[in-house]
């Protein structure tokens, strides 16, 4: 099956119309059970998955259109499926590779605490608990899109600053702010 995503890239290189989406939709369409799922959702998944392997696990992944491979590892198709239902039209903050790499983490350390932590930051965090580590990081977050000066941060901030949160989560501990400084290295995801 993977050999007509292929042959979908061949017969119309890159120098074409053809974009990333359209081939990253050409290897999801091969899986009956992501059909559903949004493309753009479903992307971002793809490659969140990549980057952490690449930067947080320090494994080989693939690179350029071959991310989209990793839609045939099977035991994916759950993390995809949830990144879709994360993901609406109010949470514009959430759609970053680093961020979708950290809901990766968080989701292979421990899946349901993963979905509640998520949830809760898609939802704006718990309410009238201002210094809680999903009332933080979605405030964060937020103000990163509204406020554009703010977008010179590395792609490796976002990753650390959610990874901060969830550890905080994790330890039942209130926060203010998120810290996301990479010079020492990437935290390690709490279980």
């Amino acid at each position: 099956m993977e050999g007509l995503a292929v042959l979908f890239r061949q017969l119309d290189n890159r120098k074409s119309g053809r974009t990333p989406t359209d081939v990253s939709g050409a290897y999801q369409g091969l899986y009956p059970d992501l059909v559903d799922i949004s493309r753009a959702a479903a992307k971002l998944a793809v490659e969140g998955v990549a980057w952490f392997d690449k930067h947080v696990e320090g494994l080989p992944a693939p690179k350029g259109d071959d991310v989209y491979t990793l839609f045939g590892k099977t035991a994916l198709h759950p993390f995809i499926k949830w990144v879709n239902e994360v993901f609406s039209i109010k949470t514009p903050e959430l759609r970053r590779q680093t961020i979708v790499a950290a809901m990766y983490g968080t989701f292979e350390k421990n899946e349901t605490e993963a979905r509640k932590f998520w949830m809760e930051v898609s939802r704006g965090g718990v309410e009238f608990e201002d210094n809680h580590p999903t009332t933080v990081l979605d405030a964060f977050l937020k103000s990163i899109v509204e406020d554009k000066k703010k977008m010179d941060l590395k792609a490796g901030n976002f990753y650390q600053a959610c990874i901060y949160a969830w550890n905080a989560f994790r330890e039942d501990k209130t926060i203010t702010s998120v810290k996301y400084d990479t010079k020492k290295g990437l935290y390690a995801v709490a279980a």
